[in-house]
């Protein structure tokens, strides 16, 4: 391989992997397809999930992670997601993905910002969470997977409002 051809793989590389992070993300913020979202993992990959006293009330103020581990862990997390969460939507940026010098692996880290609605104390309640996720990822069959993702939580917090829409949708600004 040339030299411009590498550099030319490993840009189609990050740019396949920027587009399985976008899948993540519109599978999640479609209802949380357990099946399709376990699919973009490897057979052995693992994840840091995330939880906080939203999920768990018993623990006021705390928050811990859970490893999952392999597709079956995996896919029991995003199966509790889809009980969990009624409506979300995820923002995700700043991506910095370095992809190693074999093309077969890759690392990455993003910022990421969802907007949610769900059950709080027994209440609906509309929510925003945000933090970072770290990621691994390796090519198998021709396609990017995670093989890793740790997620980081640096915000959780009520939106008071709720998700009701503001006459800005329907006035004009004065």
């Amino acid at each position: 391989m040339t030299h411009i051809e590498f550099r030319v793989a490993r840009m189609e590389a990050i740019e396949a992997i920027k587009s399985l992070k976008a899948q993540h993300m519109y599978l999640a913020d479609s209802g949380y397809p357990v099946d399709e979202l376990t699919d973009l993992w490897c057979e052995d990959g693992e994840m840091l999930g995330v939880y906080s006293d939203v999920d768990d009330p018993g623990k006021p103020g705390e928050g811990a992670q859970k490893p999952y581990r392999g597709r079956e862990q995996i896919r029991s997390f995003w199966a509790l997601h889809d009980r969990l969460y009624d409506w979300c939507l995820h923002l995700i940026g700043s991506p910095m993905i370095d992809v190693a010098d074999d093309l077969i692996n890759a690392s990455g880290k993003w910022t990421w910002l969802m907007l949610a609605s769900r059950k709080v104390d027994g209440e609906d309640a509309a929510i925003w969470l945000g933090g970072t996720q770290t990621e691994t990822y390796r090519k198998e069959g021709g396609a990017w997977r995670f093989r890793t993702l740790r997620t980081d939580l640096e915000l959780v917090a009520r939106h008071v409002d709720g998700w009701t829409p503001s006459r800005y949708l329907t006035q004009p600004p004065v």
